[in-house]
């Protein structure tokens, strides 16, 4: 697990809470890279958008 770089991960920064697309909301969601096999959830709440 790792926190992704600015600008679709290609930017200097860490950015471990969303803000380089200002265009797609306020952001400010906390974000992470997993990319070694699959995570399992064992409930899942779905939020509505504010």
């Amino acid at each position: 697990m790792r926190v992704p770089r600015t600008f679709g991960d290609q930017g200097p920064d860490l950015e471990p809470f969303t803000t380089s697309y200002p265009e797609y909301g306020k952001g400010g969601q906390q974000q992470f890279i997993y990319d070694k096999g699959d995570i399992k959830f064992i409930k899942v709440d779905l939020l509505e958008d504010e």
